[in-house]
C-alpha cells in the first residue's frame, strides 16, 4: 500500500517528490542509495530469521504468555524455548536470561539488578553494614539512565 494510502497528507512522501513503497518494502527513495542509517540506537533492521520466527506470533499465536487461559500456552512455550536457545549460546542458565521490550528498560534492569546484588550482598556479609551503593551518572547520560527509580538509595544533587 502506498503511503498516502495511510491517511498521507499533503505533505505527504509522495508530494515530498519521494517514491512510495509498500509497508516493509525497502525504500525506493534514492537518497537511501547514498546514505548510511547511523541511528542503530533507536532502531535496527531486522534479520530475515527473526522476521520470519516472529511471523506465526503476529498472525496465530499472539496469546499473553503471563495469562493462564489456553492461548497462552504457545506464546508462553516459545519464549521459554527462546530463552533457553539463548542461554545455550551464552552458556548460561535460561533463568538468568531477562527479555526486555526497549533499551531503556534494559537500562533500568540492568542498574536496578546491580543495586539488589549489592544488597543481597550486604546481607551475606555483615562486614559491609551500613554501605550503601553509589549509582553515578553525568547530565550526558541517555534519560533512560538518568530517570532510573532508585527510591530506595539515599541520593544527592553532587
Amino acid at each position: 500500500m502506498p503511503m498516502s494510502g495511510l491517511g498521507g497528507s499533503a505533505n505527504s512522501a509522495e508530494t515530498r517528490g519521494a517514491t512510495t513503497s509498500a509497508i516493509g518494502s525497502p525504500l525506493l527513495n534514492p537518497l537511501f542509495e547514498t546514505c548510511v542509517y547511523l541511528d542503530y540506537n533507536a532502531t535496527t533492521p531486522v534479520f530475515p530469521e527473526v522476521a520470519s520466527a516472529c511471523t506465526p506470533f503476529l498472525w496465530h499465536h499472539f496469546g499473553n504468555p503471563s495469562s493462564g487461559h489456553a492461548f497462552s500456552v504457545s506464546t508462553r512455550d516459545a519464549i521459554a524455548t527462546a530463552r533457553a536457545q539463548v542461554a545455550k549460546t551464552i552458556n548460561c542458565e535460561p533463568a538468568e536470561i531477562v527479555f526486555t521490550s526497549c533499551g531503556s528498560e534494559s537500562d533500568n534492569h540492568a542498574i536496578q539488578s546491580a543495586v539488589e546484588h549489592f544488597h543481597s550482598q550486604k546481607m551475606d556479609n555483615k562486614s559491609r553494614t551500613g554501605e550503601v551503593p553509589h549509582v553515578v551518572a553525568s547530565e550526558i547520560e541517555h534519560p533512560a539512565i538518568l530517570e532510573v527509580r532508585l527510591s530506595h538509595l539515599p541520593h544527592s544533587a553532587d
